[in-house]
C-alpha cells in the first residue's frame, strides 16, 4: 500500500458494494477506523472512484442530512443487521423519509459543493489531516474552496481556504449543522 491508502482492488470491490447498495436503496452501516465519520448509517445515493454520497439516518431513526465521504476510509459495510432492523422500525415513527438531492453527472464531491453553494447551507468539512471546520462554502475556484467559518456558538469566525484534494468528509443538514443554523440567526 502506498501512503497508507487502500489498494485499487479493494477500492474497486467497495465501489461494487456501493453500486449494489444504491441500486437496492438499502440501509447500511459504514465503519471506518479514522476521522469524524467512524461509524454512520444511511443510504448510498451516489458514488464515483473517490467519494460516496450518503443520506444519513440517526441511531434512533431520524433523518440526519447528507454526507460526502471518502471510499478509501471505509473498512467495513454491514447490511441486514439487528441494529439496522431497529433503525428501520423507528424511521416511520419519526417520519424519516428520503429527501431530494440533485444527482448530476459531476463527481460526488462537486455535486456536494454545488449543493452547498447554491443552497447557502452550513456544512462541516473535515480534511484528510483531521482538521474540521463548519461554515458556508462561498465559492469553489481552481481546486480550492472558500468557507466562511461559523464557530460552535453560531458566530462568524473568519474565512478559510481548503484544497479540494484535502477534503475527506463533508456533512450538511445533519443535527449538528441544523443546530449551527439556528444559533447563527
Amino acid at each position: 500500500m502506498l501512503d497508507n491508502r487502500k489498494s485499487h482492488d479493494i477500492i474497486a470491490f467497495m465501489i461494487n458494494i456501493l453500486k449494489q447498495l444504491k441500486n437496492e436503496r438499502a440501509l447500511a452501516e459504514f465503519h471506518s477506523a479514522e476521522g469524524r465519520g467512524r461509524f454512520c448509517v444511511g443510504f448510498c445515493l451516489d458514488y464515483d472512484d473517490e467519494f460516496y454520497l450518503l443520506e444519513a439516518v440517526t441511531p434512533d431513526g431520524r433523518w440526519d442530512g447528507f454526507s460526502c465521504r471518502l471510499i478509501d476510509d471505509v473498512d467495513m459495510v454491514q447490511v441486514d443487521s439487528i441494529y439496522l432492523g431497529k433503525i428501520k422500525k423507528l424511521m416511520p415513527f419519526y417520519n424519516c423519509t428520503h429527501r431530494e438531492f440533485p444527482i448530476t453527472d459531476k463527481t460526488v464531491l462537486d455535486q456536494m459543493l454545488d449543493y452547498l453553494v447554491k443552497g447557502r447551507k452550513i456544512c462541516t468539512v473535515e480534511t484528510v489531516n483531521d482538521t474540521m471546520i463548519s461554515g458556508f462554502v462561498n465559492e469553489v475556484f481552481e481546486g480550492v474552496i472558500k468557507i466562511s467559518i461559523i464557530n460552535s456558538d453560531g458566530a462568524a469566525d473568519g474565512v478559510s481556504y481548503i484544497r479540494k484534494a484535502d477534503i475527506g468528509f463533508i456533512s450538511v443538514d445533519s443535527e449538528d449543522e441544523v443546530k449551527l443554523e439556528i444559533l447563527s440567526k
